[in-house]
């Protein structure tokens, strides 16, 4: 018997749509969650072969032996690196060079990939012999050198053995400031360049398991020393912006979506309840009890939700394993498969049995005396913090995929508030239709009414509606324009070269060097180095100066760089103060960006003073502005108007753009400009837009889902109304209205409504758009009108048809028909 029921109970419209809708978030859930674990996996692989190792210490003194015999204590693969700057000479040409040297097999992760002397390419882990250095194609143009040549690095001569090919790109922030060459720790002696005093950057790099990774950063000896570690997720944020960025948008899509798929469950729910009210009077007649009953009920769910999850991870599982033969992920979709799958198991429960239980427990309140009267189920207030908890706790259950909670809980609270102005703009909305009324035509007019007849359900209408459009719309303004401008970040002409050391007498060389060679036109920024003193006449600690704790570089940041300029890169945007086009020349005033002086505790007005050439420039706080680190473009911390620093010894820096096909040039440029250092940023620059790449992609599958799963609770809603219009319908026929006017009066209310729930949603998916833009994307939105008109249009359409479509079946039935099916 109870299979039966289950079994004839499963065919019902409601809950095929509902396990439809159950369906569309579940997927969602699944395809992101594997996503997620496939992109951290990937990401976490190639962090560390770009890192070298698992975790990275590092600190301006030597590694203490006691720290060594710690790692060794628990079994860690480890090995030291020192890296410093220095002079390189060959033949009294000299050039700024980056020596990392070795004295342990290294990388623990990853390779080096070497061009030896018999002109073969070959996987090392090893460092150069004692008296030989590997250096980059840079160093050997730079002096026109061959292999097997020796260069001077202080007292001692290094034979140049390898050219480095591929190498791990972040094991320091450095490797892009100048020429990197890897040399034996042994060497670093006999060169005579390190002494007390120097900057230098010492490393422990180590590799091993995560348990015991955790216990040698949790003793005492390394909590208790002044290391900064680096780890994938930590201190190296090239690679941790686009995941985390791409965890908001994530969190953001999927929250929408399963908030979508709640609330066409609940509606779902609720009118398969009002048609299961004469079945229950029936078998309350008979004897049964309202525990038996909802366990009846409750078995239909708990069938469904495991046909709905067990479908959701057979076609999920299905898409996963296609998705890498017709997309550019070059990830493994299938990590951590079980886990996923139990997170959708959990899901399903609480979509399904969770919002549909307070429809189901509803019918507590029928009675067998009940069986002749029309079905009506009463809406406690009490359902909405019902509906409230549940939506929290799903909610919490979704955030343990991700390690960014402030953006989806901050949707969240505004979507409380927009639903709350919803009811206040329907409220008024109702009223103002009430006016306008007697002032329209008869169709307009009939239109109109069916709208106020409606009361209480047209608000809840309206703020179902304005909810799905607003959803929909901030969707499309993240995919048109958040998601854009991320993208925008990295264009295809994103620098991808430095140049540093450029002297005063070059620059307008230089300039003309990139005209003649038909290469965008490169922009160069004086540069001062600067001593950080004082605020407002009170010394300044200068550890890890204008930087975050993650960020900071090792050692004392004793220097920073200062520049001017009389208008601000457009990428530079002012929170505070005033615009920088307006200050004079020669003014005692500065801009600073807004990171280096929240961490000093800096304010508009404060002095700053900075020791340039033992000489002390003070000049006031006047502007605040954020920078973009992300766009390879110089970045200062400190701006002065021109007509200040032009006296003290600068040079220039800039960034270009180079396609691959004019690579050869940067030979012409390096022997035009034998005293400027090129900085070659391109495989940092391709990684990056890799990863952007990656993730704009998935997101665009998500995306078409949820467009899906909109359509689908609007013709629930719809659906639900008509056994109400297929009465309304029948009555005016009887009365002689046309068939035409009663589909024109539908189409026009539902076209009224789509367009004004539209226009409504176009102001709070900006609003939204607008609030977390910068605060948690760092990308500045402003409000459009198009997206206005794209909202009312975009309702007037939507509803239109899906009210032609939902009601088509009213227009085509005889009222005598109607008439006899719901009498």
């Amino acid at each position: 018997m109870i299979l039966n029921f289950i079994k004839r109970e499963c065919y019902q419209f409601e809950l095929k749509i509902l396990s439809v809708a159950a369906m569309i978030g579940l997927m969602i859930v699944f395809l992101i969650a594997n996503l997620l674990q496939g992109l951290s996996s990937d990401l976490h692989d190639r962090a560390e072969n770009l890192m070298g190792g698992s975790v990275i210490l590092e600190s301006p003194m030597p590694i203490q032996p006691a720290v060594i015999e710690n790692a060794k204590a628990q079994q860690l693969d480890w090995s030291q690196n020192t890296e410093f700057f220095t002079m390189m000479n060959v033949q009294d040409k000299f050039l700024l060079t980056q020596i990392s040297a070795f004295d342990r097999p290294f990388p623990l992760i990853g390779e080096i990939i070497l061009t030896t002397q018999d002109n073969k390419k070959r996987s090392v882990r090893a460092p150069p012999a004692v008296g030989e250095i590997w250096v980059t194609d840079r160093i050997l143009s730079e002096f026109n050198l061959k292999m097997g040549d020796k260069v001077s690095v202080g007292n001692s001569e290094l034979m140049v053995t390898g050219i480095l090919q591929s190498y791990p790109l972040l094991l320091s922030r450095g490797t892009f400031l100048s020429p990197l060459a890897y040399a034996n720790q042994v060497d670093i002696a006999k060169m005579g360049v390190v002494r007390d005093g120097s900057q230098i950057n010492y490393r422990m790099i180590i590799k091993g398991a995560a348990p015991q990774i955790e216990a040698f950063l949790n003793s005492q000896l390394i909590s208790e020393s002044a290391f900064k570690l680096v780890t994938v997720d930590k201190g190296r944020d090239t690679l941790e912006r686009p995941f985390v960025i791409a965890n908001k948008y994530l969190s953001v899509v999927l929250i929408i979506q399963l908030l979508l798929s709640s609330i066409a469950i609940a509606i779902c729910a609720h009118v398969y309840a009002k048609k299961q009210f004469k079945a229950v009077a029936i078998m309350r007649t008979l004897g049964a009890s309202f525990n038996k009953v909802l366990c009846l009920y409750l078995s239909v769910l708990f069938v469904i939700v495991l046909a709905v999850v067990g479908l959701t991870a057979l076609i999920g599982t299905g898409i996963l394993s296609i998705i890498p033969y017709f997309s550019p992920l070059p990830i493994s979709l299938m990590a951590g498969w079980g886990s996923v799958f139990g997170l959708t198991l959990c899901l399903g429960v609480l979509l399904v049995v969770g919002f549909s239980l307070p429809s189901l427990l509803a019918l507590k309140q029928v009675s067998a005396i009940q069986i002749k009267q029309q079905a009506y189920i009463p809406i406690k207030k009490s359902i909405f913090l019902y509906y409230s908890v549940i939506v929290f706790i799903m909610i919490a259950v979704i955030l343990s995929l991700f390690d960014e909670y402030e953006v989806p809980l901050r949707i969240l609270s505004q979507l409380f508030i927009i639903t709350a102005i919803s009811f206040s703009i329907a409220w008024a909305m109702w009223r103002a239709l009430a006016w306008v009324k007697p002032f329209c035509s008869y169709t307009l007019k009939m239109a109109v009414q069916g709208l106020l007849r409606l009361q209480w359900l047209g608000h809840t209408q309206w703020i179902i509606y304005s909810l799905i459009f607003t959803f929909l719309l901030f969707i499309e303004i993240v995919q048109h324009d958040i998601l854009a401008k991320w993208q925008q970040q990295l264009p295809e002409n994103t620098p991808n070269y430095f140049l540093i050391n450029i002297q005063e007498d070059d620059v307008t060389q230089l300039e003309n060097w990139f005209l003649q060679n038909n290469l965008e036109a490169i922009h160069l920024y004086p540069v001062i180095r600067a001593t950080f003193t004082h605020i407002n006449g009170n010394a300044v600690n200068t550890w890890g100066e204008g930087r975050s704790d993650e960020a900071a570089p090792v050692g004392l940041n004793r220097a920073i760089n200062l520049t001017w300029m009389t208008k601000l890169p457009s990428d530079n945007q002012v929170i505070a103060g005033v615009e920088w086009e307006s200050v004079a020349p020669n003014s005692p005033v500065i801009s600073i960006e807004e990171n280096f002086a929240s961490r000093r505790n800096i304010k508009l007005g404060d002095e700053l003073s900075f020791l340039i050439d033992s000489k002390s420039v003070s000049a006031k706080v006047t502007q605040l502005r954020t920078l973009h680190w992300q766009s390879f473009n110089p970045n200062f911390f400190v701006v002065f108007p021109p007509g200040i620093l032009e006296d003290f010894p600068h040079s220039y820096i800039g960034s270009f753009h180079l396609p691959k096909e004019k690579r050869s040039l940067l030979n012409t440029l390096t022997a035009e400009f034998v005293e400027a250092s090129l900085i070659d940023l391109d495989a940092m620059v391709d990684m990056m837009r890799s990863l952007v790449r990656q993730f704009s992609y998935a997101l665009d599958i998500v995306l078409m889902l949820m467009l899906f799963t909109g359509l689908l609770l609007m013709q629930i809603i719809i659906r639900s109304l008509l056994k109400a219009r297929m009465h309304e319908s029948a009555l005016l026929k009887i009365l002689g209205v046309p068939k035409g006017l009663i589909q024109k009066t539908v189409l026009i209310e539902y076209g009224l409504l789509g367009g004004l729930c539209g226009l409504s949603a176009g102001l709070f998916a900006q609003l939204i758009a607008h609030d977390i833009a910068y605060d948690y994307f760092n990308i500045y939105y402003s409000f459009s009108a198009k997206w206005f008109v794209f909202g009312a249009l975009f309702g007037f359409l939507l509803l239109t048809t899906m009210g032609w479509l939902g009601f088509r079946k009213v227009f085509k039935v005889s009222p005598l028909f109607i008439l006899r099916q719901t009498g």
